[in-house]
């Protein structure tokens, strides 16, 4: 860890008061003019720390900087990824998909603290704000590292990373979490994470040429726009003492280091772990396609992760497209 990881560590530990420079040198066993130098490079990678004579340093009520060097100190493999940060984007998904166009490699990650236009499945747009979400991508070049993926098996990446998600928030908070088929990721009955995954199909191959895995995370809650109200929810409350911006550095660490052993350890081993988060098995549901709603019920997930539903007239049916919600009786 730099010295600048541990200062923001330190500042993190004192949530919002002061600690002085002294201290600061002393607990890290350097000098204070390292400190002072420390403390700049974190401001140029966009930390907000306040400097008052005779009273020290202190992050701002309203740090919320997601770092490269802040996420990269938790992964377990730093070389496989390759992170961009970004204040501000029209999607990270977008971005991302400009940068495979021009080559970008498998392992390019796109992070954002906000995105003006997100874009959730079928076309809607995803509520982004800044300052307490997590809104990333990552590239996918399965024509290389793994060639037998075809284009019928999309649903298993999304699948994947949904599940990577799950273990990333339990393991940092603790928290339990659950999967509503195929992709939304729900806290105390609402929605806190969605992911988005495209691709590009090289016909000549018969496979994906790249695929981008979007995911946007409220792990920091705050107003919502009234549609969502009661619908979307988020990891933790504005008023949660233990909630730090580390937090989310966190997250994005464990789902990348989670997503790349599920990706690269074999599709098919997460899946019962998949079913065990499903929120809907057993659930009477409405399976939604274009502008038509069945009722029927979930009665299980199949190895490629389609939903297997009963449908009322008897019928059943694989999907492995579409939506679904639960049906309240």
């Amino acid at each position: 860890m730099t010295l600048r990881e541990e200062v923001l560590d330190k500042l993190e530990d004192y949530k919002g008061e002061f600690i002085s420079g002294e201290v600061l040198a002393a607990e890290l066993n350097v000098t204070r003019n390292a400190v002072w130098k420390a403390v700049r490079a974190l401001r140029s990678d966009g930390c907000r720390i306040e400097a008052v004579p005779n009273r020290g340093y202190r992050l701002t009520s309203d740090t919320v900087t997601i770092t490269k060097n802040g996420i990269i100190k938790y992964l377990r493999s730093p070389d496989s990824f390759n992170i961009n940060i970004y204040g501000s984007l029209d999607s990270t998904n977008t971005q991302l998909k400009r940068a495979a166009l021009d080559g970008a490699p498998e392992g390019t990650v796109i992070i954002a603290e906000r995105q003006s236009a997100g874009r959730g499945r079928l076309g809607r747009s995803f509520f982004s704000p800044p300052h307490g979400g997590i809104y990333m991508s990552i590239l996918l070049r399965p024509l290389v590292s793994l060639p037998g993926l075809l284009p019928s098996d999309a649903v298993m990446i999304t699948s994947a990373a949904a599940v990577a998600v799950c273990r990333a928030i339990e393991e940092v908070t603790s928290k339990h979490v659950l999967i509503k088929w195929v992709n939304d990721v729900y806290y105390q009955n609402k929605k806190i994470c969605g992911i988005l995954t495209e691709g590009a199909v090289s016909l000549e191959a018969n496979g994906f040429d790249y695929i981008i895995v979007g995911i946007g995370i409220n792990v920091l809650g705050g107003e919502l726009p009234r549609e969502l109200e009661g619908i979307a929810g988020a990891l933790y409350d504005a008023r949660d003492q233990e909630y730090t911006n580390r937090i989310r550095h966190k997250i994005v660490a464990r789902i990348l280091d989670n997503f790349s052993d599920i990706y690269r350890g074999g599709l098919r081993s997460f899946v019962p772990e998949y079913r065990r988060r499903s929120l809907i098995l057993g659930k009477d549901v409405n399976v939604i396609q274009g502008d038509t709603a069945r009722p029927g019920k979930a009665v299980g997930i199949n190895d490629d992760c389609s939903l297997s539903v009963l449908f009322e007239n008897g019928e059943m049916e694989s999907i492995s497209s579409g939506e679904v919600s639960v049906r309240l009786r």
